[in-house]
């Protein structure tokens, strides 16, 4: 009976995040980009059933005590020799392009190193899927169905797949989201963001992602502790959010959007910075090495790259659509020679990043309503619970306004 029940609850919230992924509509973005799509559906045939035995099956660390499982010093060593080379990877790439020569060999050994920590990965997803719900379940955010906290967290360390986003050039605007699949190259991403661009008055870009809502979720190898217990907890939010107003409506326009990732990054950043107190003597290694990751201490990342957001939408709103293109690719290259390894800067790059908006490349200010917002409430989940009861952005505004007057 039990069994069964866990069945449900996961093909049920399986069935919903399909739905809230796939677009069935074809358009002249996807059908450029069909021989790269990567396909949810195929993912969650692939994945669901072993995720769902294990969870099933798998003796927890909770039947032994807290115990971090020996593995774990391992893999997230790799992760870290993995970020590093990674970073190296982008900014050669980013100065020079893909016809750099030692980009093909650092390639190789990134891909060697991703399969051995992929090969542990499977031994510590349960550990912190526990770790994240026993958290989250203090918080009392959630349901309750019998003794199962739902959604159940559940991570995959699966290669992630790569997005598609475009945005009309004459304005910065999310259009498209196209997940393609995590093998394409750097010379095919440049192909199809080109031919895009070039039969289409579109900005187009393809960017890395550090997790996605499949179930299980998909989390990125290239991260920090600290950023993979929020990335997890970003995810899981997600999972919770389809099952609420706030998440069932994320689609509904660009400031759903915003909302919805905004929250989810207030919510991953909480549980995490939690989780690294709780378990600070397990989980901060410190005898892991790694070469210095690019990118300068004394250069202001944040302000110089509002500062470029302000200048591109003011050349866009009078007209200046190749003089803000031009404005931006100038930039760029000052950001690499500062140590940040950005390949691409165009419309579509601000309109990704600017959906979360405590990211310096957005303008919206939904993040600090927010901020104010979550300090009006007394507790994490009395905060999450009335957000995510939202349907309309004008509703949150109505939220933000009426708790204003209840705690001036």
């Amino acid at each position: 009976m039990k069994t069964n029940r866990v069945i449900l609850i996961f093909v049920t919230l399986v069935l919903m995040v399909i739905a809230s992924h796939d677009n069935f509509v074809m358009t002249p973005t996807k059908s450029l980009s069909s021989q790269h799509r990567f396909s949810i559906i195929e993912w969650e045939i692939n994945n669901i059933g072993s995720k769902l035995w294990n969870k099933l099956t798998n003796s927890s660390y909770k039947l032994h005590g807290i115990q971090v499982p020996r593995e774990f010093s391992d893999f997230m060593c790799l992760q870290q020799e993995v970020r590093s080379l990674y970073t190296e990877v982008k900014y050669e790439i980013a100065k020079n392009g893909s016809l750099q020569e030692s980009v093909p060999d650092h390639l190789q050994e990134l891909n060697k190193l991703k399969d051995k920590q992929r090969d542990l990965g499977v031994f510590i997803e349960g550990f912190l899927e526990d770790i994240v719900e026993d958290s989250i379940s203090s918080h009392g955010i959630g349901y309750k169905i019998g003794s199962i906290h739902f959604p159940p967290v559940a991570i995959s360390f699966s290669p992630l797949p790569k997005l598609l986003v475009t945005s009309p050039r004459s304005n910065i605007f999310r259009l498209e989201n196209i997940l393609l699949s995590p093998d394409i190259s750097t010379e095919e991403i440049i192909a199809l963001e080109n031919s895009i661009e070039t039969n289409s008055d579109l900005s187009a870009i393809v960017v890395d992602i550090g997790g996605i809502a499949t179930y299980p979720a998909m989390i990125s190898s290239v991260s920090s502790i600290e950023h993979t217990l929020n990335l997890i907890s970003h995810e899981w939010l997600h999972h919770f959010l389809a099952f609420r107003p706030l998440g069932q409506h994320m689609l509904a326009s660009g400031q759903m959007n915003e909302l919805n990732e905004t929250i989810a990054n207030i919510f991953g950043e909480a549980i995490s910075k939690e989780l690294m107190v709780t378990y600070s003597d397990d989980l901060n290694m410190t005898t892991c090495s790694s070469k210095p990751i690019h990118g300068s201490t004394s250069f202001d990342f944040s302000l110089e790259m509002k500062l470029i957001r302000n200048k591109v939408d003011s050349l866009l709103q009078t007209g200046q659509i190749d003089q803000a293109e031009a404005f931006m690719e100038n930039k760029r290259l000052f950001l690499v020679s500062k140590g940040y390894p950005i390949r691409k800067l165009n419309q579509a790059y601000f309109a990704f990043h600017g959906t979360y908006t405590d990211h310096p490349a957005a303008i919206s200010d939904t993040f600090d309503k927010l901020v104010k917002l979550q300090e009006r409430y007394p507790s994490l989940r009395e905060f999450i619970w009335a957000v995510s009861g939202v349907s309309t952005y004008q509703e949150f505004l109505q939220l933000v306004a009426d708790t204003q007057i209840q705690n001036p």
